[in-house]
């Protein structure tokens, strides 16, 4: 449990507690299906916070020695318990991040027919489907996690993903204002602002695209707007 309210945090710091925690509560009890799942997710969030170049990259599906793990555990768990819905969440999250956008979807539907309301499993169904070039039904996705989850803690995520969305489907007007509401929410981080970024170059305010890029910049320094624009 002290592992799990670590989990959901922000921060490589967070994630290294989360995932030491995890590791204990498998050397007490090896057969504990929840732990591997836990341990999975946090090590995938890990992978995402130590990586130098944290652009967004559809193409980005190196298989490091974290990614590998995570999906191993992953694996794992569902090995001894297939009923887990977080076993399954864990496993699409992994896919996700090795490219392999079918067995992450699959994976995520098994896991919305064990939890039909599973706001985590609707965002990564959205998640995955846009990585499969279809914004439209990623959207629909989406939205049915805010839906389910209109309080999640990382409801700024979700818009931000929806925003990305709608660049994929040419609807630039509709990606700013959701990167905009995402980046009220006092968690939010430069992924936020790409909608935003990338849907002024795209009408062609660029002098408003730079000053959001500006305020992205403050928030990591690899920013640029010809990354995200070579991207999108």
């Amino acid at each position: 449990q002290l592992g799990r309210s670590h989990i959901y945090m922000l921060g490589q710091e967070t994630q290294l507690k989360a995932s030491a925690l995890f590791e204990r509560a498998i050397d007490l009890d090896p057969n504990l299906a929840d732990a591997y799942a836990f341990l999975s997710y946090s090590l995938n969030k890990r992978q995402w916070t130590t990586e130098k170049d944290r652009r967004i990259r559809v193409s980005d599906s190196r298989a490091t020695p974290m990614r590998l793990r995570a999906l191993k555990m992953a694996n794992r768990a569902l090995e001894l318990d297939q009923k887990i819905p977080f076993g399954w969440i864990a496993n699409a999250r992994s896919n996700i991040g090795l490219g392999r956008t079918e067995d992450a979807l699959r994976s995520v539907m098994r896991a919305l027919e064990l939890i039909p309301n599973m706001g985590v499993a609707h965002y990564l169904h959205g998640f995955t489907l846009l990585l499969m070039n279809k914004p439209e039904d990623a959207d629909a996705a989406l939205e049915r996690a805010l839906e389910t989850s209109p309080q999640d803690s990382y409801r700024w995520i979700i818009l931000s993903v929806k925003s990305m969305g709608r660049i994929l489907a040419g609807k630039f007007d509709e990606a700013i204002l959701l990167s905009r509401e995402a980046q009220l929410d006092p968690h939010a981080t430069f992924v936020c602002d790409i909608g935003e970024v990338v849907g002024l170059t795209q009408i062609g305010e660029l002098e408003q695209a730079n000053a959001a890029a500006e305020r992205a910049l403050e928030k990591n320094a690899d920013f640029s707007i010809a990354s995200f624009n070579n991207d999108f």
